[in-house]
């Protein structure tokens, strides 16, 4: 991992026991690019980075979110203004920052960062309304790790491994699946792949 971070300066790491590692940062520009970079994987895992206050025990530590790049499919023109952008994405997880839809960008879908309680189903999808019509608008997440079940939509195990998913049930027809990945983003030709957020 401190390969992937790609610090300026000097970055130690030790594990603490109990699944978590101390990283310690020359920088806070160092760290700051981490945490704003994330999601990081190792091993096909989702790697939670969290600054901690320096107070905590290692069994005290609960890690039950991340910040995720989310794209929601199907928004009708109508609806891509950013009061309705807010209200999507608060449907999905607590918004961090959304990109202002522009005519340099297509209109396929909304991009927006989220924190989301990882120990809870990722959303795959909700109806909205807008002048009495209902609209279905799919989610998909950014960077979503190799392991998360298609049983129960919880990142970091298999539909194998789930305890919430039944064995006996047909495999053919999870809930969850592939589709809930979001394609990697092409950034047009001659625009710069910098986002511009808005909080």
């Amino acid at each position: 991992m401190t390969k992937a971070f790609k610090p300026k300066s000097r970055l130690t790491a030790r594990d603490w026991g109990n699944g978590l590692i101390v990283f310690s940062f020359g920088t806070v520009e160092d760290r700051d690019w981490v945490l704003w970079n994330q999601l990081w994987h190792f091993d096909g895992y989702l790697f939670v980075v969290r600054v901690l206050a320096g107070q905590e025990q290692p069994s005290s530590i609960q890690i039950n979110t991340t910040s995720f790049w989310v794209q929601a499919y199907d928004v009708p023109l109508c609806v891509q203004t950013e009061e309705s952008i807010r209200a999507i994405a608060s449907r999905v997880g607590l918004l961090e920052c959304f990109e202002r839809p522009s005519d340099l960008m297509p209109l396929d879908f909304l991009r927006f960062k989220v924190e989301l309680d990882i120990t809870k189903p990722l959303v795959k999808g909700f109806n909205i309304r807008s002048s009495g019509t209902v609209y279905w608008v799919s989610i998909r997440y950014e960077s979503l790790p190799m392991i998360y079940c298609f049983g129960c939509g919880i990142v970091g195990h298999f539909v194998r491994n789930c305890v919430d998913f039944d064995r006996d049930a047909d495999f053919s027809d999870l809930p969850y699946g592939s589709f809930i990945k979001a394609p990697p983003l092409r950034c047009p030709k001659g625009f710069s792949e910098t986002v511009a957020c808005v909080y």
